[in-house]
C-alpha cells in the first residue's frame, strides 16, 4: 500500500474517531437524554427485549408503523442481547448509525470522484450534518436515534449508490447480479419496515429509470433488470404488512391518508405548516446551504438539457443526471405524500428527510458537475482540515463548560423515587403513554407500567397487548400544570372507579396512588 493511501485511511479513521468521540460526549453528558429516553424510542427497545430476551411473540404486539426495525432489527437486537443495558444500547446504536451513514454517503461520492476526493467529501458532509444533530436541532437530531426512519434512510442511500454503480455497466458480471439481488433485498426489508421508503427511494428510483428508458439513456433490458427488482420488492413488502404484523394500524395513526380527501383548504393548511417546519428547523447557515445546493442543482439540469457532448452523456453526465432526477423525484413524492395527510398534526419533519438531508449529504456533487475544478484534492484537503479543526474546537468548548459531566447510567430521580415507593407492593401499574414505557424500561425494580388514555381505557400503542390482562397495584398521575395535557389521567375518575389508595407518594411532578388490593383495568 502506498504512503498516500495509508494517509487517506489514517485521515478517514481519525475523522470518524473524532466524530464518534464527540457523539459519546454529547450522549454521556445527557443534555439530549430526552431525545433517546422517550415513550416511542423506548417502546422499540421493549419490543426487542420482549422478542429476543423474554421469548415473546410479535403477534401479541400492536405496532403502528412496524416499529421501523428492519433492516436493522437483527443488528440492534444483537447489541441488546450482548450489553443488556438500555443506556449502553443507545450509545452503541448511535455509533453504528454514524458509521453506516458515512460509508453510505461515501459510496455515492465514489461514483463521481477518486478515493481521496470521495473520502474528503464524505467526511465533511457527514461531520457537518452530525454537528447539527449534536446541537439538538430538529430534524437533524433524529439522526442520532434508531427506529425513527433513520435506518431506512441510510439503507436508501446505500441502494442509491448501488444503482448509480450499475448505471454505466454494458456487460454485467456475477458481482453486478449480486448487487441487483441485494438491491431487491434492501428494498423489500425497508418497505416492510417503513411506508416512507416507497415514497422517498423505491418510487423515485423507478421513475428515474423510466425516464432514462424513455430518453434512451438505457436500453429496455437494462430498464427491466435494474428497476423491476426494486419496484416489485417494494410492492411485495407493502402487501405483506397486514400478514406480517397482525395488529397493524398505520392508516388510523395517519388519519387515513387519501388522495380523495385533498382539497384547496387542506393543501393550504399543509403548506403553511410545511413552511413553519422549515423555518423552525433552519438558521442562516442552513438556509445558505439550501440556497447553494438547489440553485446549482437547477443550473446543472439546464446544462444537461443543452449539452451536445454525446460521449459525456454516455458516461459522467448520465450518472449525474440520474442522481439529479432522483433528488427531485424524491422531494416531489415526499411533498405530495405530506399533502395526502389531511390532518396537519402529521406534517412533521421526520416524514421529510430528503428535503432536509440531501442538501447537506449530497452538497458537493452538483458543484462538481457545474465546475469540477472547484473540487481538486488540495482544496478538499484544506476544507477537510478546517472541518476537523472546527470539530475539535467544539469538543474543547463543550467539555470546558461548567455543566459538563459524564454519566455512565441514566436513572432519573423520579423513576428512582417510584422504585423506592413500590417496595413491598405490587409492581404492575398504569400511567399515561409518555410515562409508561420510560418507567418500565428504566426501572431497576422490574416495574411494569401499562399506558392508558385519560379515561383509563387501554392505550394499545407499540405494546404487548397481553400486558393489559394483568391486574394492577398502582396508578401514576401527573400533577397538572398551566399547560393543558390531554394525556394526563383523570384523578377524580380514578377515585370513583377504584376508591382511595392505600398510600400516596409524590415523586417530582408525579403522584403515585398505591393500592394494597389488586384492581383491574377497564
Amino acid at each position: 500500500m502506498k504512503i498516500k493511501d495509508k494517509l487517506i485511511y489514517f485521515i478517514e479513521y481519525s475523522g470518524l474517531f473524532i466524530l464518534l468521540l464527540f457523539a459519546s460526549l454529547i450522549y454521556t453528558n445527557q443534555k439530549v437524554a430526552s431525545l433517546f429516553f422517550n415513550a416511542d424510542g423506548l417502546a422499540a427497545v421493549l419490543l426487542l427485549k420482549d422478542l429476543f430476551i423474554e421469548h415473546g411473540h410479535y403477534k401479541d404486539w400492536v405496532i403502528p408503523s412496524v416499529g421501523h426495525f428492519f433492516p436493522s432489527m437483527t443488528i440492534f437486537s444483537l447489541i441488546l442481547l450482548i450489553v443488556k443495558n438500555v443506556y449502553l444500547y443507545f450509545l452503541i446504536a448511535m455509533w453504528m448509525i454514524i458509521i453506516a451513514m458515512y460509508f453510505a454517503v461515501k459510496l455515492i461520492y465514489s461514483q463521481y470522484f477518486s478515493t481521496r476526493k470521495s473520502t474528503f467529501c464524505a467526511l465533511m458532509v457527514t461531520t457537518g450534518i452530525f454537528l447539527l444533530a449534536f446541537s439538538n436541532r430538529p430534524p437533524y437530531n433524529i439522526l442520532l436515534v434508531p427506529f425513527y426512519h433513520v435506518e431506512e434512510f441510510i439503507a436508501g442511500i446505500f441502494l442509491l449508490g448501488i444503482q448509480i454503480n450499475l448505471l454505466n455497466k454494458d456487460k454485467l458480471t456475477y458481482k453486478d447480479y449480486i448487487l441487483i439481488a441485494l438491491s431487491a433485498l434492501i428494498t423489500f426489508g425497508c418497505s416492510v419496515s417503513d411506508l416512507l421508503f416507497l415514497v422517498q427511494f423505491a418510487g423515485p428510483i423507478f421513475l428515474t429509470y423510466s425516464v432514462f428508458c424513455l430518453t434512451r439513456r438505457i436500453n429496455f433490458f437494462q430498464y427491466l433488470l435494474f428497476s423491476s427488482p426494486i419496484i416489485l420488492s417494494s410492492i411485495a413488502g407493502l402487501f405483506i404488512l397486514n400478514f406480517f404484523i397482525v395488529n397493524f394500524n398505520l392508516s388510523t395513526y395517519l388519519s387515513h391518508p387519501s388522495l380523495a380527501k385533498i382539497s384547496f383548504s387542506t393543501i393550504s393548511a399543509q403548506l403553511i405548516v410545511l413552511i413553519k417546519t422549515f423555518k423552525a428547523s433552519s438558521n442562516y447557515f442552513i438556509r445558505v446551504i439550501y440556497s447553494i445546493f438547489y440553485s446549482i442543482l437547477i443550473l446543472s439540469i439546464g446544462s444537461m438539457i443543452f449539452t451536445k457532448n454525446k460521449k459525456n452523456i454516455k458516461n459522467h453526465i448520465k450518472k449525474m443526471s440520474f442522481l439529479i432526477l432522483f433528488i427531485f423525484s424524491s422531494m416531489f413524492f415526499t411533498i405530495v405524500s405530506v399533502f395526502c395527510l389531511t390532518d396537519v398534526h402529521y406534517v412533521i419533519d421526520r416524514y421529510m428527510f430528503p428535503l432536509f438531508y440531501f442538501p447537506f449529504l449530497l452538497f458537493f456533487i452538483p458543484i462538481a458537475y457545474f465546475n469540477i475544478k472547484l473540487l481538486n484534492s488540495k482544496i478538499l484537503s484544506y476544507l477537510t482540515a478546517a472541518v476537523f479543526l472546527y470539530t475539535m474546537i467544539n469538543i474543547l468548548v463543550y467539555t470546558n463548560r461548567s455543566s459538563f459531566k459524564i454519566h455512565m447510567s441514566y436513572y432519573p430521580q423520579y423513576v428512582r423515587c417510584i422504585d423506592k415507593s413500590l417496595r413491598g407492593y405490587g409492581h404492575n401499574g398504569i400511567a399515561q403513554y409518555w410515562d409508561a414505557n420510560l418507567i418500565t424500561a428504566l426501572s431497576l425494580e422490574n416495574i411494569k407500567v401499562v399506558p392508558v388514555i385519560n379515561s383509563l381505557y387501554a392505550f394499545p400503542w407499540l405494546i404487548n397487548i397481553n400486558r393489559f390482562k394483568d391486574p394492577i397495584n398502582f396508578i401514576i398521575i401527573d400533577i397538572p400544570d398551566k399547560d393543558y395535557n390531554p394525556f394526563i389521567l383523570d384523578e377524580n375518575l380514578v377515585y370513583s372507579l377504584y376508591g382511595p389508595p392505600t398510600k400516596i407518594v409524590i415523586c417530582e411532578k408525579k403522584k403515585i396512588l398505591i393500592y394494597s388490593r389488586v384492581i383491574k383495568l377497564r
